[in-house]
């Protein structure tokens, strides 16, 4: 559900809910006997009675994945960055990033598909690889990594702005950097032109960039 607050609705045939681990015992004895049941005995995750629907608990300090020690562990609900949606919170963006990361890491096939949800949201979201940098260091390399992946098999488009345009018309070039166009090079600092590029074609499209094959090659002119 996290990931649907976030822009990408995937299916899913549970629901998870993080917990402090003083709090599962207690919502256990509210619940169960009052349409919901325990998947069995002794277990933690239950289910509710009307709709089949799996209600699974991640407790504050286990881990993600394989479930072994690791430096990313299921955080506080009550300290971890949250956002809310129809008076439900969920856990805030930086935060599922580094745990589906850490999942995905340690889990084997079985978690594979966190890797994928982390992909999409890099996608749907046009996270910056910068945006790494807010993640716990262990699942840095692993962000960079499918960021990398992900940006070396998109399209690229490319505008070349005149400099002295660059200087005229400041609020144009400042909106462009603001959806994300990238700049390459000095920016302006030195030569005639200034390279803009970005990877998403709406973007693209609104500040008339060309695929970059449509250029001309640095052997072209030979």
């Amino acid at each position: 559900m996290a990931l649907t607050v976030h822009g990408y609705a995937r299916m899913t045939d549970d629901i998870d809910i993080l917990i402090a681990r003083p709090d599962l015992k207690r919502l256990h004895e509210a619940l169960v006997g009052r349409g919901y049941k325990v998947e069995f005995a002794g277990g933690k995750n239950i289910r509710d009675t009307t709709t089949s629907v799996k209600i699974e608990f991640v407790r504050t300090g286990d881990f993600p994945g394989n479930g072994k020690p690791q430096p990313v562990s299921f955080p506080s609900p009550a300290e971890t960055e949250a956002v809310e949606y129809d008076g439900i919170k969920f856990i805030g963006l930086a935060c599922l990033v580094e745990l589906k990361l850490a999942s995905g890491m340690t889990g084997g096939a079985d978690r594979a598909k966190d890797l994928v949800d982390v992909q999409q949201l890099i996608t749907i979201q046009r996270l910056p690889r910068a945006f790494g940098d807010r993640l716990n260091e262990y699942v840095r390399a692993t962000y960079a990594s499918l960021w990398d992946g992900l940006h070396a098999t998109q399209k690229q488009y490319v505008r070349v702005w005149p400099n002295k345009l660059l200087r005229l018309d400041a609020t144009s070039f400042d909106a462009m950097v603001a959806d994300g166009v990238v700049i390459e090079g000095d920016g302006g600092a030195a030569g005639d032109q200034t390279r803009l590029t970005t990877t998403d074609p709406d973007v693209a499209r609104k500040y008339d960039m060309h695929p970059e094959s449509e250029f001309f090659g640095e052997d072209d002119d030979e």
